[in-house]
């Protein structure tokens, strides 16, 4: 039986630790959580940590981390708690979170993207138009791998489906 392909958080460019001792902006307000959102914190905190075996894990991570606000404990922003403690920009944030949220609308049945990268063409369209756009590459693939290009083609073909900016 082959092994999973386990990667590691260096793999898609978050440190495997956060940055410790990094002091927030002077005259930041930070608010206590309380102790279902500290328990939910810690749960995503984990995956960012030690779970990081795919981007879809990440990109659900921060985005729970983000609509909940949880950073608010340590920092005053997603942008800075990522940033500061992860060591990741806010463009990297938002790709993993867009991607998350595609993935997610995909049949459990259906094969899943395995890479942010074969992602970022996907994230210019409206996001409820990806599993139709996604169904589109999977018929289009040479041997069942949609590459960046053929995405990138397929996005550029669907123009109803572009996102306006």
């Amino acid at each position: 039986m082959k092994k999973p392909n386990r990667r590691r958080a260096t793999d898609i460019g978050i440190r495997a630790e956060p940055i410790r001792g990094v002091p927030t902006e002077p005259n930041t307000v930070v608010t206590s959580l309380s102790l279902t959102e500290q328990v939910l914190f810690r749960e995503c905190e984990t995956i960012l940590r030690t779970g990081l075996k795919t981007f879809l894990e990440v990109g659900s991570a921060l985005l729970t981390i983000r609509e909940n606000r949880l950073y608010r404990g340590t920092h005053e922003t997603f942008e800075s708690y990522c940033n500061e403690y992860w060591g990741i920009s806010r463009t990297y944030a938002w790709r993993v979170i867009g991607a998350a949220e595609r993935v997610k609308l995909l049949p459990e049945n259906y094969p899943k993207p395995n890479s942010e990268f074969q992602m970022r063409p996907f994230l210019k369209i409206k996001t409820e138009d990806f599993p139709k756009v996604w169904k589109q590459a999977l018929r289009k693939a040479k041997n069942g791998k949609v590459t960046p290009r053929l995405a990138e083609i397929l996005v550029q073909g669907s123009p109803e489906a572009v996102q306006k900016r």
